[in-house]
């Protein structure tokens, strides 16, 4: 086969000098063995630690109190839900009196309750149900004020 043929151009009516084009290497560069199968675990490793890190952030920086917090005042309207007496929770509030009630809640406290509660019933936050949850939805409906929301879970 015949290398392809290109021309430089010109003036009109001017000579043309034909010129045969170059080969063209479509074969990767070097690179030292191993070299990118290095770089694409180290930058997996970044991806996966910045994960966790987020994981870590939104999951209350770890145990303590301020991660178990809201995991104990799920166990407490659970608790309730059961026939324990718990205080701070009234059994039999809301509309239809099948309710619990959790008052005067934190706001971090009553979202991630209330995502937790969403799970096994329906969780209504100061009066507004939604059939939509999200955390970004139950940050909406969680009161950041000094009081806090009334937190409403109807078991199923």
């Amino acid at each position: 086969m015949e290398p392809k043929m290109r021309s430089q151009g010109g003036a009109a009516g001017a000579h043309h000098v034909v010129h045969a084009a170059a080969p063209i290497n479509f074969s990767p560069p070097p690179v030292a063995p191993g070299g990118s199968k290095a770089r694409w675990w180290g930058g997996l490793a970044i991806v996966a630690a910045l994960a966790g890190a987020g994981v870590w952030e939104v999951q209350g920086g770890g145990p303590g109190p301020a991660a178990s917090a809201p995991v104990a005042l799920a166990a407490r309207m659970k608790a309730v839900s059961e026939g324990a007496s718990v205080a701070g929770i009234e059994a039999g509030g809301g509309k239809e009196g099948k309710a619990i009630v959790a008052r005067h809640v934190p706001h971090k406290e009553c979202v991630a309750s209330a995502w937790t509660l969403a799970r096994t019933g329906v969780v209504v936050i100061d009066g507004v149900f939604s059939q939509r949850l999200s955390a970004g939805k139950l940050a909406d409906l969680c009161a950041d004020g000094a009081s806090g929301s009334t937190l409403e879970w109807y078991p199923r």
